[in-house]
């Protein structure tokens, strides 16, 4: 075969993997006999085009439609269940990860907020009222008046 047609019947290997939903060990089983089918064919039939092997092997989605409906109900059914734990696990781990998260950054500002020395700092104390008169001006502005 041609570099072409290699890459033309990898394209349709990679097209029917792509179809099959299951694990790794199974799909590689059933591509092998995917294969084994192509190559005897082709030695009956050695000038075979990509159209001649899929009429007889049967189209992507025939190929993929005949594998789903040879597995057992009770395994696809452990598979799902299988599936489906494994992403209520995910969620839970992400959830807990993401409480831990919160909990330690409100922990980090309640002890910054309960600090004496925040980084604000606030001068108190009592100035002499006496030497120091507030009046209002004609438009309304607050004036400091130093009696002295």
């Amino acid at each position: 075969m041609s570099d072409t047609t290699n890459k033309v019947w990898e394209k349709y290997y990679r097209d029917i993997e792509k179809t099959l939903s299951c694990d790794k060990r199974r799909r590689r089983y059933t591509m092998e006999n995917i294969r084994c089918g192509v190559n005897s064919y082709l030695q009956e039939h050695p000038g075979a085009t990509l159209d001649e092997v899929t009429a007889y092997i049967g189209t992507i989605d025939e190929i993929s439609d005949d594998y789903f409906h040879s597995i057992p109900v009770k395994e696809i059914s452990a598979e799902v269940k299988t599936k489906k734990r494994i992403r209520i696990g995910i969620i839970v781990i992400l959830a807990a990860a993401l409480l831990a998260a919160v909990t330690v950054v409100v922990y980090l500002l309640v002890i910054i907020m309960k600090e004496p020395d925040s980084g604000y700092y606030v001068e108190t104390g009592v100035q002499d009222v006496e030497d120091e008169v507030l009046s209002d001006d004609e438009e309304g502005e607050i004036v400091y008046e130093i009696i002295s």
